[in-house]
């Protein structure tokens, strides 16, 4: 019996249902919230896979936006809350490490299998295993948080997050390109209080 003829096929079928997989993760970002002692609020546009990698951005000692953390999704819990998330979103919570943020920060936080290109204070820019880029953007209004993903000049995502009190100098008007549009249902959700 020759082993190289036998194993060969059997390589090939491995690397065909490994490149299945990869392609069966797409690219999605949601809102990373640190309330400071330890918790991690996620928002998501869908439901986290069973053994999902979940990368967020954190803040350095300087408290400006780094990338990225990695948490299982394994790690985290879905909170049900009827009366404050919209049907569309999906929000998590997770104990983590004190020292990822000793001071409440959002940031953005992203799955599926991606490179990072770019991070900054209110972007996240990533290219996909296929070569298609997606960026997120975060921006404030005047009582939350906005998230929106764009994929060329289209809004294929947004969140928000209410924050629950007022914000004085709104950004959201210079976050989208002039001519986007959105074409997915907009999800929507309050900030729940978990404690």
């Amino acid at each position: 019996m020759n082993l190289s003829k036998t194993l060969r096929p059997l390589s090939l079928a491995v690397v065909l249902l490994t490149g299945t997989a990869f392609a069966a993760a797409p690219v999605r970002f949601g809102i990373a919230h640190f309330d400071g002692d330890g918790q991690l609020k996620l928002l998501m546009p869908q439901a986290l896979g069973p053994s999902q990698e979940v990368k967020v951005q954190f803040p350095d000692e300087r408290f400006a936006t780094q990338c990225c953390k990695t948490i299982r999704s394994s790690a985290v819990k879905p909170i049900v809350d009827h009366a404050h998330g919209a049907p569309q979103t999906f929000l998590y919570l997770a104990d983590v490490p004190a020292s990822w943020a000793t001071l409440p920060f959002i940031g953005m936080a992203v799955t599926g299998h991606q490179r990072i290109e770019a991070s900054g204070q209110d972007r996240l820019d990533v290219t996909n295993l296929d070569g298609t880029r997606s960026e997120a953007r975060l921006c404030t209004s005047h009582e939350g948080v906005h998230l929106t993903e764009l994929r060329g000049r289209t809004v294929a995502t947004h969140l928000y997050l209410r924050l629950g009190y007022d914000i004085d100098e709104p950004t959201c008007g210079r976050a989208l390109p002039a001519g986007a549009t959105s074409v997915d249902v907009e999800a929507r959700a309050l900030r729940s209080s978990t404690r």
